[in-house]
């Protein structure tokens, strides 16, 4: 590890004791170093050697002496052994299969005379079975990414608040990343090496790695790792914090569900990391639980919770004699499944010409997420390759929802909806309509003085009229404040609540009035 100096005090500390400090050009992200001594390192190193095997079990018994054969039975069966018969060697164990290897573990430390047995315990489990230098990083839940940009280099990540950080941990050829990257290919039985020098796999706790071989990387291999949160993200949470308001998440609600009759076809777009993930999966919960759900995606990164009646599919590179699966392919087969709502992860390619047929034939709610800046730009990139879409079926739909990520030097990065637009034709001419725009100077994304066209398709579609669409906006408008007033935030309680309301809206709405009356 290479120690890094900043003249500042710490901006930021953890629970595991990480520090951001200030500097320049990158904040700078340091962890504690270990407190093993050089002995203790030793004998990790011993241990770890004897787990991954690379090394036999005589060479332990010096260091313990054959008095204690018992405890080398232990630490075979309960912790090699163990080890392979539940093909650790991934990574992460569950909860209960790390205790147990705990357990197993303690007895060697005392006869080695191991005075921090638990950092001594922890060192050499994240060796093994764990994501070694880089764990502490994946316990920290305010980081987005973590970067391997080659050997005898610091590895950086990306903090939700703080950006871009440089750590303090040093990569070399003997920190051991090649095993790491090793060991990932294997979880997901992909090759990693010349004749396949990239790797693009989902970790077990469904974070996405990126991997590239050094034949391609001049500066050693390289690792990207996009953390997946363990806590799914609501509507409340992006209405608290400010990437969107209760009167714009009230008319996604809406346009999304489609009042149950005629869900809008919808595209998300943005720049890497602006957030279009987060969305898609928020939206998803506007959808009714009756609704048959088909997600397809490149590597699986949507979680629709407790749902159902849903099927996941992921594409497949070609492996040998096993022939590739590709985005089109799945997407085409889907068409045959009985989807209620198709959810797209990434349009890119000759998908979207499928993606648009199913629009042509009828088929509603489509969601999807797409690279660009704009909806002006996204709709470029759709006409020209390799997506080729042609014109005249652009207008089939319905809406794009622009994401976008800012830096604020007092709260850090923003994640807001910067604008939401309509899309129409007049002839032969696409026509889009900010419905939605972002004041940047206030930082609230407001309505437009364009009249909307959904309001109108919508109402048309369901038999209301645009009045009493617009009062059904308000009531959810006031459910969604309900919910941020009463701070019900956790993504099952919310999409319970949201789910209630359409089988028995009485009782949410007798909930609503009654809290809207207090004093």
């Amino acid at each position: 590890m290479v120690k890094i100096v900043s003249v500042k005090g710490a901006l930021f500390e953890n629970e595991h004791g990480a520090k951001i400090f200030e500097g320049f050009p990158y904040n700078l992200y340091e962890i504690n170093p270990s407190i093993l001594d050089a002995e203790e390192l030793r004998k990790a190193r011993i241990l770890i050697k004897i787990i991954l095997r690379a090394s036999s079990l005589n060479s332990i018994l010096s260091e313990i002496g054959s008095k204690n054969a018992s405890i080398i039975d232990q630490f075979r069966s309960g912790v090699v052994q163990f080890i392979d018969i539940n093909s650790l060697t991934g990574l992460l164990p569950n909860a209960k299969q790390l205790e147990i290897l705990k357990l197993n573990l303690l007895p060697i430390t005392e006869v080695l005379g191991i005075e921090h047995k638990q950092d001594f315990l922890k060192h050499v489990l994240n060796s093994t079975i764990g994501y070694g230098d880089l764990s502490s990083l994946m316990l920290d839940p305010q980081l987005e990414e973590i970067m391997i940009n080659g050997f005898n280099r610091n590895v950086f990540v990306f903090h939700r608040k703080y950006g871009n950080c440089k750590t303090n941990i040093l990569v070399t050829e003997k920190s051991g990343v090649f095993n790491l990257i090793k060991r990932i290919s294997a979880t997901v039985g992909r090759q990693f090496n010349e004749l396949h020098p990239l790797l693009d796999a989902r970790l077990p706790d469904g974070s996405r790695a990126n991997a590239t071989f050094n034949y391609i990387s001049p500066f050693g291999h390289t690792l990207t790792i996009r953390k997946f949160s363990s806590i799914p993200i609501s509507i409340i949470d992006l209405i608290s914090n400010n990437t969107l308001d209760a009167e714009l998440a009230a008319f996604l609600w809406a346009m999304i569900q489609g009042i149950g009759m005629h869900p809008m076809n919808t595209i998300i777009t943005g720049g890497t990391g602006s957030g279009k993930t987060t969305l898609m999966n928020v939206l998803i919960s506007f959808i009714p639980f009756e609704e048959r759900i088909i997600s397809i995606e490149d590597t699986i990164e949507l979680d629709l919770g407790a749902r159902e009646n849903w099927i996941q599919l992921e594409t497949k590179p070609k492996i040998k004699d096993v022939l590739a699966v590709s985005m089109d392919d799945l997407l085409k087969n889907t068409l045959r499944m009985r989807p209620d709502r198709i959810i797209v992860g990434e349009v890119r390619s000759v998908e979207s010409q499928t993606l648009f047929v199913a629009m042509d034939t009828g088929h509603r709610g489509i969601l999807g997420t797409l690279h660009s800046n704009s909806a002006r730009e996204m709709i470029l990139r759709l006409k020209n390759a390799p997506m080729d879409v042609p014109e005249q079926m652009i207008p089939l739909l319905d809406m794009v929802i622009v994401m976008q990520r800012r830096y604020n030097k007092d709260i850090g990065i923003l994640r807001n909806i910067k604008q939401v637009a309509e899309i129409g034709r007049m002839d032969e001419t696409v026509l889009l309509n900010n419905v939605f725009e972002l004041d940047e100077k206030i930082g609230k994304t407001n309505r437009t003085k364009v009249p909307s066209s959904l309001i109108e398709k919508l109402a048309t579609a369901v038999g209301m009229s645009k009045n009493e669409l617009k009062r059904e906006i308000q009531i959810r408008k006031k459910i969604l404040q309900y919910m941020v007033g009463r701070g019900i935030r956790e993504r099952s309680l919310v999409e319970a609540l949201i789910q209630q309301y359409y089988f028995n809206p009485e009782i949410i709405l007798k909930k609503v009035a009654d809290f809207f009356r207090e004093p």
